[in-house]
């Protein structure tokens, strides 16, 4: 069967947009799976190393030792993930974005000034890499 060239051209170009758009697809499932991959890695540091689960993470409690935790996984979410820090905020106990700079300039400074802390955070980041 003989298509008229404007037909075969127009057939041409969807088969390509379907082919890109499968493409693009398949490169977003990757990243996302990556992305959640990161979060899980690390949960799974912070718990092992500072006791602290996933569900206390998320808890909306002041008690010291999960706030340095949340903190840290704070750090942690920005710096692996492409996540905004809304949504870092929101993923972590529904925090603001001004919560998760908060938390990471006191990550920031409680690994300069605090021994204990900071081997805390450097077996956390060697569990994580």
């Amino acid at each position: 069967m003989w298509l008229p060239w404007s037909i075969f051209v127009m057939i041409t170009a969807i088969h390509l947009l379907f082919l890109a758009l499968s493409w693009r697809d398949v490169k977003r499932n990757a990243e996302t799976r990556k992305v959640v991959s990161n979060a899980e890695i690390i949960e799974k540091a912070i718990g092992s190393i500072l006791g602290v689960s996933p569900e206390m993470l998320r808890m909306r409690t002041r008690k010291r030792q999960i706030v340095e935790a949340r903190q840290m996984a704070m750090y942690f979410y920005r710096a692996k993930t492409p996540h905004s820090l809304s949504k870092i905020g929101r993923l972590l106990g529904n925090y603001d974005h001004a919560t998760v700079v908060h938390a990471c300039k006191t990550v920031g400074n409680l690994v300069e000034t605090n021994a204990e802390f900071r081997e805390k955070f450097q077996r956390v980041k060697s569990e994580i890499n």
